[in-house]
């Protein structure tokens, strides 16, 4: 077989949507393909691709993400949808899509890969592609059958229900203290692209209102499967972890109030406000989430990013919530 790896051409989704099908055997919509793969204001496109003729034989996907590291800001960009077409496994293909993938990135000015690999994958990103681990992310959950009622404390005229994002969140980012964490920048043109255009999940977005501005935010989202209802506590972040700590009792109390069946969050078990949440209620739970990265290039090095604790991760960083 002659395998043909180019990058992503204008007219190639087509191609693409049918192999998601193929591979996954449920659908991608056009809408859903475009906002996450063309509408990313930190770039679009990232995508390499294994042809054997007119076969779409393999993809690998990347999204651009900006995000602080060490105190500057960087191109860095998110491991996504890997697929390779039933009658072309074990030919390696997905590893020659990625390194042929990060090279020209690194061309591109990104800095680092990473995500958070399943199971299926993360024995291949380690050993075959120079990815490092970074952790292994617990679901901290509060089970509505066993807390049964709303947490203390009167309704607070200083939380906010926002519809838009605008320049107040830009003032947030600037005021947050981003000193020693590695994190996503999360100004107002990436809040408004990865909430509120998603043309899948609905968002319920709280604030606290300051007196001038918004001193923090905390973002929600319902998750139904067949074993129950989740609230997905899937973003925050404040100008301190009191503020912090007080969205997120108050996003207890509004997914108490929906009859949620559990609450879920993630946070770094290292931090201040991880224990917070274990005197709330929450509770770790055996559903873990892999983290890890590969540095690409020189621009940083692997001590710049490696030290886990030094990382602020919540849902909304990875692509599934």
């Amino acid at each position: 077989m002659n395998f043909k790896v180019a990058p992503y051409t204008p007219g190639d989704e087509g191609k693409i949507l049918e192999l998601f099908r193929l591979v996954y055997n449920r659908e991608m919509t056009g809408d859903y393909w475009r906002w996450r793969f063309a509408g990313n204001p930190a770039g679009s496109r990232m995508i390499e691709l294994c042809w054997d003729g007119s076969t779409l034989a393999g993809h690998y996907a990347v999204s651009p993400v900006k995000m602080v590291i060490n105190g500057r800001e960087y191109l860095t960009a998110l491991s996504m949808t890997t697929m390779t077409h039933p009658d072309y496994r074990k030919k390696g293909i997905f590893t020659t899509l990625a390194r042929s993938l990060y090279r020209r990135l690194e061309n591109e000015g990104v800095v680092m890969i990473w995500g958070f690999p399943n199971n299926n994958s993360y024995h291949g990103f380690m050993t075959k592609l120079n990815w490092f681990p970074l952790a292994r992310i617990p679901k901290l959950a509060i089970n509505r059958f066993q807390k049964g009622q709303l947490l203390p404390g009167r309704s607070r005229p200083e939380i906010i229900d926002v519809d838009r994002i605008d320049h107040r969140f830009d003032e947030l980012w600037h005021q947050v203290d981003k000193s020693g964490v590695n994190m996503v920048v999360r100004d107002s043109r990436y809040l408004q692209w990865r909430y509120l255009d998603n043309p899948v999940n609905n968002y319920k977005i709280f604030a606290w209102q300051g007196f001038t501005s918004i001193a923090g935010y905390v973002i929600l989202k319902t998750y139904r499967d067949i074993s129950g209802e989740d609230g997905e506590i899937v973003d925050l972040m404040a100008i301190n972890n009191e503020i912090n700590f007080k969205l997120i009792s108050h996003a207890v109390n509004y997914f108490f109030k929906q009859e949620v069946d559990r609450i879920t969050i993630w946070l770094n078990a290292r931090t201040m406000l991880y224990r917070a949440a274990v005197e709330l209620g929450f509770e770790p739970t055996d559903e873990l989430t892999h983290l890890g990265a590969m540095v690409n290039g020189t621009q940083i090095s692997q001590k710049d990013v490696n030290d886990y604790t030094r990382w602020f991760v919540t849902m909304g960083d990875s692509d599934i919530y």
